[in-house]
């Protein structure tokens, strides 16, 4: 009997722990792998493994390097001489990995937004629009809004989320225009949205678009959609975005 409710136990708590759902992975991609993004090294533990302080790198955004690179603590072992020398180089020419906000939605795993999602919390919105001319796809429209720092970055045909300084108008943004922003696409329900809401059409004035928000924590909100469906909301909120980036 006791060998019996032994096994019994044993079953249910198998059961318990194999019906857990796995928790969702945030990754970052440094171009030839996938790395979660708790793997990451902290900029402490970086700063620690080469011996340095923070004074020793003034005002260098080193967690953008380590996202871009995509360090993890293997990493920083295997290419320690590397690491450390595109740090000091980086620092030297002022090189800003900053610019490189498409580094944040190459991960494989995005989501859509929830009604408890505080989009103050948004680091990077990436937006591009691409419209259907008279027999070919005219250039994509990008825009890139810097949060955090107050920044728009607004191309048509240059790839701004690669690289800031593409952008054909740059703009500084003050605090009420950001809150307007994102108060906007919260007054507009974005987690009611639909994710892949319509494909483009053949026509002249067709067009699809592609919306990413890149939170503090790494992880990306995702939202794309065609002339072909429902995208009522999502374009009354681009066109108020136009009016404040050009």
């Amino acid at each position: 009997m006791l060998k019996r409710n032994i096994v019994i136990i044993l079953l249910i708590l198998l059961c318990v722990t194999g019906c857990r759902e796995k928790p969702e992975v945030i990754v970052v991609s440094n171009n030839t792998t996938e790395i979660m993004l708790e793997e990451l090294v902290s900029e402490e533990e970086f700063l620690e493994y080469y011996g340095l302080t923070r004074e020793d790198i003034g005002d260098f955004d080193l967690q953008a390097m380590i996202v871009h690179y995509g360090i993890s603590e293997d990493i920083l072992h295997e290419d320690r001489d590397f690491c450390l020398k595109e740090l000091n180089e980086s620092i030297e020419t002022g090189k800003d990995f900053n610019c490189y906000a498409s580094d944040y939605i190459r991960q494989e795993y995005k989501r859509m937004a929830t009604k408890q999602d505080d989009l103050k919390q948004t680091k990077y919105i990436l937006l591009s629009f691409d419209i259907r001319g008279q027999g070919c796809l005219c250039s994509p429209r990008q825009i890139l809004i810097d949060v955090k720092n107050k920044k728009s970055y607004y191309s048509d045909g240059m790839n701004v989320w690669d690289n800031f300084s593409y952008a054909e108008v740059i703009k500084s943004l003050d605090e009420n225009q950001i809150e307007g922003i994102l108060s906007s696409l919260e007054d507009k329900k974005i987690y009611k949205w639909e994710r892949g809401n319509g494909v483009m059409g053949d026509g002249p004035g067709d067009y699809s678009w592609n919306l990413y928000l890149v939170m503090g924590r790494g992880d990306v909100i995702a939202y794309s959609g065609g002339s072909l469906g429902n995208n009522k909301k999502f374009v009354s909120w681009y066109n108020e975005l136009l009016e404040i980036v050009k």
